[in-house]
């Protein structure tokens, strides 16, 4: 099998207006004198790639630690978009076979309130966007809440490039940091090594993690 880390540095990444560069802070140093290196950082759960629950817009919704694993990791399907993602194009590319989808915009489109609508309709697990957010900045409640009160959970800031559009399993669960409305993640997508060629389309199965 072939793994691609679809993951951004976290440490050194575009981030969303207003919120607070990454910082890694050296606390002991070899170089220095000390018995080891040791590191601590101050940085936003949303920076780079990351998972949001719905605590990031409901008030008492679910965090981090109350959703579970099983969103996160199974079958998956990268497809590319040349437009802003539209209910319409939500009802022409996506099936109800699928029950996670990645969309490659390279950064240049978003999940508009419309497509956040259908998406619901379709019973799908997880999306996710190589874009800092889903959704465009006027938009980003009312697109986060749609999907969030429905079950659907926001995989946010992924590297696709070099990604072809197709079937994969995707393991991209949130690191254990407690309860909180955000975690970051390592995203890896795994396809089969016979010619690269994606993975097929699988039956639909859930996991119980």
């Amino acid at each position: 099998m072939i793994a691609h880390d679809i993951s951004i540095n976290a440490a050194d990444c575009k981030l969303y207006p207003g919120d607070p560069q990454t910082k890694i802070i050296s606390l002991q140093s070899i170089e220095k004198g000390d018995s080891c290196n040791l590191s601590a950082v101050n940085m936003c759960l949303h920076a780079g790639t990351h998972i949001d629950a719905p605590l990031h817009f409901i008030k008492n919704g679910k965090g981090i630690m109350d959703i579970g694993l099983a969103p996160f990791i199974g079958e998956c399907t990268v497809i590319s978009v040349k437009e802003n993602i539209t209910g319409k194009f939500i009802e022409e590319h996506i099936t109800p076979r699928m029950d996670r989808v990645l969309f490659r915009t390279e950064g240049e489109f978003y999940l508009d309130r419309t497509g956040a609508y259908a998406l619901v309709d379709t019973k799908i697990q997880l999306v996710g966007i190589d874009a800092m957010s889903i959704a465009a900045d006027f938009d980003e409640a009312v697109t986060h809440i749609k999907l969030l009160q429905n079950g659907i959970y926001i995989l946010e800031g992924l590297n696709l490039k070099g990604i072809r559009d197709g079937n994969y399993m995707l393991f991209a669960p949130p690191i254990n940091i407690g309860n909180t409305e955000a975690a970051p993640c390592r995203a890896l997508l795994i396809e089969k090594e016979s010619g690269i060629e994606p993975l097929p389309v699988f039956n639909k199965r859930r996991l119980s993690v």
